[in-house]
């Protein structure tokens, strides 16, 4: 908007403020594209360590392997506060294998929107499949995983 001021920029912002009106309605389908691709990997429950199977099962041997929890056994129905577990982990910002660990601070529901975001863009993470039990849910992952690329 400021640019304006300036006569031969003028053009280029009236030129983009014409553009970003008329992507408006496109911008809101593909938002509402990725929300409702998101529920499906929502459904699947990726990178959600508080859902049983083998994730929750790796996350909580890494648990006790902490010097800190030596001896120690986590209770079989209890849920991981969220997040401050993880927060003891040595390595903790490569990963330490957690799932979706860039989003670990956020909402699961907000964290799979973004995490749709990212697949839709090109950016992949192919970790969460490995995670799956079985191969019905391996399956369904990658027809979710094709659906929301194309």
């Amino acid at each position: 908007m400021f640019l304006r001021i300036f006569q031969y920029l003028s053009y280029l912002v009236t030129m983009i403020f014409n553009v970003v009106s008329d992507l408006s309605r496109f911008l809101l389908f593909y938002t509402i594209l990725v929300v409702f691709m998101s529920n499906f990997f929502a459904v699947l429950g990726l990178g959600n360590f508080n859902v049983n199977g083998k994730y929750r099962t790796s996350v909580i041997n890494t648990w006790q392997d902490l010097p800190a929890n030596a001896g120690k056994t986590w209770p079989k129905d209890k849920n991981f506060p969220y997040p401050e577990t993880f927060n003891e982990l040595d390595n903790y910002g490569d990963g330490s294998g957690l799932l979706m660990w860039e989003y670990l601070f956020l909402p699961k529901y907000l964290a799979y929107i973004l995490s749709t975001f990212n697949i839709s863009l090109g950016n992949f993470d192919f970790a969460p499949q490995q995670e799956l039990d079985t191969s019905s849910e391996n399956k369904l992952y990658w027809f979710l995983w094709l659906l929301v690329l194309f």
